[in-house]
This record gives C-alpha cells, structure tokens and sequence, in this order.
C-alpha cells in the first residue's frame, strides 16, 4: 500500500559571477533547493513510511528542468571559456550578420 505525504519546501534566489546559483543540500532532514522557487512535493510512501517516489506539479517540474538546464548550460559556458580565448564581441558578430543582410 502507498500513501501520499504533503510537504511544504521553499528556498530562496542566490545570484553568481556567472549565472543563478542553485544547489539542493539536505537541511534537518528536509531538502532545500535554492532557487527562489517554492515547492510543494508529495510524497509517495511504502507500507513503513519509508520515500519511495516523489510527485510534484508540472509547473514545479517545468521550473526544474529549466534550472538543470542553465546550470549544464553554465557548465559548458565555463569550460568553453577555459579552453578558448579569443572571442569576438557580439556587437561585432551583430554588425557582420547585418552587413551581410541576415539581420
């Protein structure tokens, strides 16, 4: 038999160098996502009360997904920096697509 659990967890926004910082760390027993973004799980639980899976809405799930992608998207922005060192300025990208009319 599974049973639905309700519980609250809200964070709060941390701004970086290089983009929105989030983490997610184990705080007294409840996990805390540092994101600004409130969320609401449900959790679903086996006949001891022990987690098994976790369902939240699909706004919440959405604004996950859209935060593991800025942070793969950071991650590659910084190993791109780290390996290449000349770039060019994007007014300059800006000024050539628009020379050659594709702006």
């Amino acid at each position: 038999m599974n049973i639905l659990v309700n519980e609250k967890i809200s964070g709060r926004g941390q701004r970086a160098r290089d983009g929105v910082n989030e983490s997610a760390n184990m705080c007294k027993g409840k996990t805390k996502v540092e994101v600004g973004v409130k969320l609401h799980p449900q959790f679903i639980v086996d006949d001891r009360g022990e987690r098994k899976s976790v369902v939240l809405s699909v706004e919440e799930y959405r604004t996950l997904l859209e935060i593991v992608e800025d942070q793969l998207d950071a991650a590659d922005l910084d190993q791109a920096s780290a390996v290449e060192t000349d770039f060019t300025p994007y007014s300059q990208v800006r000024g050539d697509l628009k020379a050659e009319g594709l702006l």
